[in-house]
């Protein structure tokens, strides 16, 4: 158990003056008062940091040198690595609308990356289209009218992440 003292702790409501309890798999187990004895931890002062819960990022197209449309090997995994060290602790990969036979190999190749993440977690992959009214931002060539067996392609190529 490791202890981290002299901390202030950002709740959804204010700024608490206690400790953290840290389990050996980095889940915090308590939050005790600065006074409370309590054995066999390490102890780490904060240097009045502040401790607050990790941000999601629920819609990135990319981050660094990576963009995830591209769907290159590894990016998931450097970004997963780094994206913690800025407070990320959970994000969700995106890219804009594909032709379908690059939107299904990029739905592949990012979920096969996802299950490498081990920093910030990789909550699900989020394909911005192909399946809109407007093209926007968006090549119009690329958009698709929804069907059936285009949300079942992209179901299975994403293996369970869309």
């Amino acid at each position: 158990m490791h202890r981290f003292t002299n901390i202030r702790i950002v709740s959804p409501t204010s700024i608490l003056d206690r400790d953290l309890l840290v389990n050996e798999a980095g889940r915090i187990e308590a939050m005790p008062l600065r006074g409370d004895q309590i054995s066999d931890v390490t102890v780490t002062d904060g240097n009045e940091a502040l401790a607050f819960p990790g941000m999601l990022d629920l819609l990135t197209h990319g981050y660094g040198h990576h963009f995830y449309g591209d769907a290159e090997t590894g990016a998931l995994r450097e970004n997963s690595k780094t994206l913690p060290r800025h407070g990320v602790t959970g994000f969700v990969p995106s890219f804009l609308s594909q032709a379908p036979d690059q939107l299904l190999n990029i739905l592949r190749r990012l979920a096969e990356q996802s299950t490498d993440a081990d920093g910030a977690r990789i909550l699900g992959i989020h394909s911005e289209g192909p399946c809109l009214n407007a093209p926007g931002a968006h090549d119009a060539d690329r958009l698709s009218h929804p069907s059936t067996k285009l949300a079942a392609d992209m179901i299975d190529a994403a293996g369970g992440f869309l």
